[in-house]
């Protein structure tokens, strides 16, 4: 990884995507361990159904991404809205144009894409690209990218929700962790 994060360790879960992984031999044991964390115990512990769920959901985030992608969860409490946000760090290449990392052009669109300058103290300007698609299944997904291009890598952060006002409400959560990004 030629990127260091400073990200906010109390909203922010890194998934691992190879294991072993620290101490745990396999993605259950890990999903399993920040389940029950996250649940708490005694009178205060969250419901069985709702550990079990974040058990699952955690082992998904880390199944569905086999690429080596680095990924994280927001989750800030157990209850708190959760979203899975992927960094992309990549060599630079000249021969992969600005609106391929960006996207603003994939779809089907169901309303123009905001394409925006967004600045970052570690990896100077940079571009936030927001766009609504039609899924197969007849869903609008919002999705967003976060790209800089420096001379030696192209990094891209993305995320994408069906949940339209909570991918709305969470921007600046991930616009914080999109800034801390910068090159090793």
């Amino acid at each position: 990884m030629a990127i260091d994060m400073d990200y906010d360790l109390d909203r922010w879960i890194y998934v691992p995507n190879l294991f072993p992984w620290e101490s745990f031999g396999d993605e259950e044991q890990w999903a399993d361990a920040v389940a029950r964390a996250f649940g708490g115990e005694g009178r205060t512990a969250a419901p069985a159904e709702l550990v079990d769920w974040l058990r699952a959901y955690l082992v998904g985030a880390v199944r569905s991404n086999r690429s080596g992608t680095i990924r994280f969860v927001h989750l800030p409490n157990i209850t708190a809205p959760h979203a899975i946000v992927d960094v992309y760090d990549m060599p630079h290449r000249d021969d992969v144009a600005l609106i391929d990392l960006t996207h603003e052009k994939q779809g089907p669109a169901v309303r123009e894409p905001e394409v925006a300058p967004f600045d970052s103290e570690h990896l100077g300007a940079g571009i936030k690209s927001t766009r609504w698609v039609r899924t197969e299944a007849d869903a609008i997904v919002r999705a967003t990218n976060w790209v800089w291009r420096t001379g030696e890598r192209d990094i891209v952060v993305m995320t994408a929700s069906s949940d339209l006002p909570l991918a709305e409400a969470l921007d600046p959560v991930v616009d914080e962790l999109a800034r801390t990004i910068r090159l090793a």
